[in-house]
């Protein structure tokens, strides 16, 4: 896979997300259409989301990233996680400053899951099986419920390669003790 492809599978599947969580809390009322097709409409937005989800234990939606088409006016319209959340913000009201901090917490979220899903995707069941619990947590989403689990404010591109779990870094914690007197 390309760079481009991890940034679009990471953006799918954060809108995906996005889709399954503000439908359960509420926020969204996806309409059935179809077998296991859902559509989500933003009216003053003019922006309609249709997805494929199944219905899990509690009620929520587990919606199929791939799945996700989005219109404007009724016309096929781009897919990213940048315009989904332009849509939701004009149809709930997000202010600019929230917005603004959103983004970039997004973004960092993006880049965090650009580098997890090309990890996951070096790593065979074999080399899982035997790898130590940190190396296995490396690996994992993340939380499952919370949109942008991987917001890191103030990191910089160098600085998550070198820290993050998903990056796989290897450092040495230094410590320093200080007397209180």
């Amino acid at each position: 896979m390309t760079k481009a492809s991890f940034r679009r599978l990471a953006e799918e599947k954060l809108i995906a997300r996005a889709l399954s969580e503000l439908s359960f809390e509420g926020i969204f009322a996806p309409e059935p259409n179809g077998a296991d097709s859902f559509a989500v409409n933003f009216g003053s937005a003019h922006a309609r989301y249709d997805f494929k989800a199944h219905r899990g234990a509690w009620g929520h939606l587990t919606v199929l990233p791939g799945s996700i088409r989005r219109f404007v006016k009724d016309q096929p319209a781009p897919l990213g996680a940048a315009h989904f959340f332009l849509d939701c913000r004009e149809a709930h009201g997000m202010g600019d400053i929230t917005l603004a901090h959103f983004f970039e917490e997004m973004q960092n979220t993006l880049f965090g899951d650009e580098i997890l899903l090309e990890a996951q995707g070096q790593s065979s069941a074999g080399t899982l099986a035997e790898a130590g619990d940190l190396e296995i947590q490396a690996l994992l989403d993340g939380h499952p419920k919370i949109l942008l689990n991987k917001g890191r404010l103030g990191f910089t591109a160098e600085d998550f390669q070198r820290y993050a779990p998903e990056a796989r870094p290897r450092f040495r914690l230094e410590w320093l003790a200080v007397k209180k007197e």
